[in-house]
């Protein structure tokens, strides 16, 4: 699963993922645990069950998140081991309903550059000292750039310097 802070549309802190789903029921034979890791942290572990079923509320710390950050769920199996082809094998499904619950982080959360553009969303002003076309394409450019590095609208509004200081945007 991947978090992406610009798909939130806000920079995030505090978030829990809902997760929704299932894995191939073990053997009495087998067992088996379920991990949740964001890159190398572990969120949760727990042993596998008969029930096949994932219903399991996860928080990523706040110091686990980056603009993208990677969420993976993991099926490990141990125990008696069948011969070639005698296996049933093992899948695990986590439902696209997973639910993911955050709220806005101020400041953002990584601090600085890692933080953009979701730290610019949706709303951003532009400003320039003058107009002159050097720093429109400058400011053109930048915008594009940072828009380049998500799949949400930024909504750019040109505004003078002392509106841009005065601003939270």
């Amino acid at each position: 699963l991947f978090l992406d802070q610009t798909e939130f549309g806000r920079p995030v802190r505090d978030v829990s993922i809902d997760l929704q789903g299932s894995y191939t029921p073990l053997p009495a034979t087998q067992g088996g645990s379920i991990t949740v890791s964001a890159g190398d942290v572990m969120l949760d572990s727990w042993a596998a069950d008969a029930s096949g079923v994932i219903d399991r509320v996860v928080t990523v710390p706040n110091s686990a998140l980056g603009r993208l950050t990677d969420v993976t769920v993991e099926l490990r199996t141990t125990g008696a081991q069948e011969q070639c082809g005698l296996q049933q094998p093992v899948t695990l499904r986590i439902d696209g309903d997973s639910r993911v619950f955050s709220t806005l982080a101020d400041p953002p959360l990584p601090v600085g550059f890692p933080s953009l553009p979701q730290t610019l969303m949706p709303k951003v002003d532009v400003a320039t000292s003058d107009r002159s076309l050097v720093d429109v394409s400058r400011a053109v450019e930048l915008i594009a750039g940072l828009q380049s590095l998500t799949s949400r609208p930024l909504d750019p509004e040109w505004v003078t310097i002392d509106e841009t200081l005065a601003s939270s945007g």
